[in-house]
């Protein structure tokens, strides 16, 4: 990159991350349904780091997360989905329509991540090991609710 790239990139990131804090930072009264039934499930803290992630992907500000939006966050993160475990977590999730064709809000989003492979059921358990690996070292890097032990 030359200086001007670098320094671009940098303020578009920068605004997004600021855009994302105030979002995130809003009154609890405006979270989705779907927030507290994860707030008593996962805690306080996790839902707040997911919804920082949430506009942090939204880069157009459209209060939902497109497909490519989610790929290309996921891809920053080192986070890796097979095809067939997006489509399943995407309808899992209750969004509407398809990964292609469809948008996560908020309350999509967090049950998108919020899954495991046990909501899989007992076949799918040792496929999906993986991504809960992934989403753990997620967590594990402070990204995702559980801050690193020092």
């Amino acid at each position: 990159y030359d200086a001007s790239t670098f320094y671009t990139s940098h303020l578009d990131i920068s605004s997004q991350y600021m855009y994302a804090t105030r979002q995130a930072a809003r009154d609890d009264s405006d979270q989705p349904r779907g927030a507290r039934a994860w707030t008593a499930k996962r805690g306080e803290q996790w839902v707040h780091d997911c919804e920082l992630l949430f506009h942090f992907l939204d880069r157009d500000r459209s209060q939902t997360v497109e497909l490519y939006e989610l790929l290309v966050g996921m891809h920053a993160y080192g986070f890796e989905l097979a095809p067939q475990e997006l489509a399943r977590r995407w309808a899992a999730s209750g969004a509407p329509g398809t990964p292609e064709a469809g948008a996560l809000d908020l309350e999509h989003f967090l049950n998108f991540l919020g899954q495991s492979s046990k909501d899989a059921g007992p076949q799918a358990e040792a496929t999906h090991s993986l991504v809960d690996a992934q989403v753990t070292g997620l967590e594990n890097k402070g990204l995702l609710g559980v801050r690193p032990t020092q």
